[in-house]
């Protein structure tokens, strides 16, 4: 009877090791899935002059329209109008608008914490970027820089 007694008891031992072996193992995947989802956006930092080397236009100018248009597909996408006052690089001296594509550049409409979000009135040297849809784009926070700098950054 004591053996008996035994083998029972090592048997429900054995089912709640089992159990909370189980238990444990969903709560790790519970919590790796609930974790998965945070996003952690780094940027390398880059000089002012890595910033003007890497990009494809750089203008001094001022955001004088946003406006959405939406395409065929009825995705929406965001444009401004960039008025230029000097061109630096990329385009023709002469070349008094721009258009550049606004944030967020997904279909979604999520932004992300690298978009620079941009109000009609912004001005500053505009390093921009040129995307495969035609539009340019200001890619980083760092990329609109105080007018004041052009002259510095342009000897």
């Amino acid at each position: 009877m004591v053996t008996f007694i035994l083998l029972k008891n090592s048997s429900i031992v054995q089912k709640k090791i089992v159990f909370y072996t189980k238990l444990r193992t969903c709560l790790l995947f519970l919590f790796m899935l609930l974790n998965s989802f945070v996003a952690h956006g780094d940027q390398i930092f880059l000089s002012s002059q890595a910033l003007i080397k890497t990009s494809d236009v750089a203008v001094t100018g001022k955001l004088i329209l946003k406006q959405n248009i939406t395409l065929t597909n009825k995705q929406v996408i965001r444009v401004g109008a960039i008025y230029i006052e000097q061109v630096f690089k990329g385009l023709p001296p002469s070349q008094q608008s721009i258009l550049i594509e606004l944030p967020p550049f997904t279909a979604n409409g999520m932004l992300k914490s690298t978009d620079v979000v941009l109000e009609i009135g912004n001005e500053g040297l505009w390093l921009l970027k040129k995307h495969t849809n035609g539009l340019y784009r200001i890619e980083r926070p760092d990329a609109l820089l105080p007018k004041e700098k052009a002259t510095i950054l342009f000897k």
